[in-house]
């Protein structure tokens, strides 16, 4: 086989300078990556305190249509009792 050497258990795997090289560029990686994890866990937060805001914005329109169910409800009664007040108060005079 040309070009083709055979490792033996005598001769090592890498060079010093190549597993040098290689831890470089493990830590630059690591680096790297601990930069992605924080920036990802500063994303994470906002995301949460959204979906906290979100929570609170839905609650509050779902209290002002109950709120506006209850107007309209109670609205309902006024007029109907008017219309009674009204029409027995015609029929007497």
């Amino acid at each position: 086989m040309k070009g083709v050497k055979l490792m033996t258990e005598k001769d090592p795997w890498y060079t010093n300078k190549e597993l040098f090289e290689m831890i470089n560029d493990l830590k630059i990686q690591l680096a790297e990556t601990t930069k992605l994890i924080k920036q990802y866990n500063g994303l994470r937060k906002k995301q949460e305190n959204f979906d906290d805001r979100l929570f609170v914005v839905e609650k509050n329109l779902e209290n002002i249509k109950e709120s506006k169910k209850d107007k309209q409800w109670l609205l309902g009664w006024i007029v109907a009792t008017v219309s009674l007040i009204y029409t027995i108060l015609k029929e007497m005079f």
